[in-house]
Order: structure tokens, then sequence, then C-alpha cells
């Protein structure tokens, strides 16, 4: 469920996700069969920072949230982010032939859905479901482009 701006019902500002991260989540916990959500509650996203820090506050402003102060600390004086760590290894030369774009592909952050996660198909649907889901979509487009 999202609200009419289709923003994140709710998201987690002062943890940053990983597998261990967030207790486990419940829909309806004694009719689950995978065990868990993303985070500790339906329809909450969690923040992953590790691609930078930059996109998750800005995301977080842009659902007018405030990302905790803590966590902006560990992310930009003590933690390097992987996108710090492609940056360290371009040279003088690269970084500007990247700027200039005569070189493309390298990025300067990543997409929306890796700083802050939606995962929760898994849990809500199944892997089985949404693989013949996915195939069911594939053929579709095959059908339709003729290429089948």
């Amino acid at each position: 469920m999202k609200n009419r701006t289709h923003a994140p019902v709710d998201f987690d500002t002062s943890v940053a996700s990983t597998i261990t991260s967030h207790d486990a989540g419940y829909i309806e916990k004694d009719l689950e069969q995978i065990v868990g959500l993303q985070t500790d509650a339906p329809l909450k996203r969690a923040i992953i920072p590790f691609g930078g820090i930059r996109m998750v506050e800005s995301s977080c402003h842009a659902y007018n949230r405030e990302l905790d102060p803590e966590l902006k600390k560990i992310f930009t004086e003590y933690r390097k982010t992987h996108n710090q760590g492609v940056f360290d290894v371009y040279t003088p030369d690269i970084l500007k032939c990247r700027k200039s774009g005569i070189l493309t592909g390298l990025p300067d952050a990543y997409g929306r859905g890796r700083i802050i996660g939606d995962y929760r198909r898994v849990a809500l649907y199944g892997i089985e479901f949404l693989r013949k889901d996915k195939f069911a979509q594939f053929t579709s487009l095959q059908e339709k482009t003729g290429k089948r």
C-alpha cells in the first residue's frame, strides 16, 4: 500500500539494511511459508547506503524525512561507500574522460532501487510465483513482437 503520491508507507531512516539488520516482520505469521519480510513491518522499506549516502539522503528528503544524523556521520566520516571505492580506482585521466562523456557507463551513483530497497515481492508472492509471472511476461512480449 502506498499513499496518493506513491511514496513508501514507511521506511527506516536509522538502520542501514543488511541481511540481519532488521527483525523478521510478518503479515500473518502462522500462515506464512517464507520467514520474515524485508524489514520488521509490512510495507516498510529499508535504506541501503552502501552505494552512496547522498542518494539515501536525497530519497529521504524527497519523502520529507530526515536521515538519522549518526548514520550519516558513519557513512560520511568512517565508512567508505562502494561508490567511493569505485572512484578511488579511477585515474585522473579516466575521471576526465568520464566527465567529458568520452567514456560512458561509469556511474556517479546507483539506481533508486539499490538505495531504498524494494524486495517485498519475494516475501509477499514467493519466488515460484514471481518466476512464472516473469516467464509469462516474456512469452507475451515475444508473441506481441512476433519473435516466438
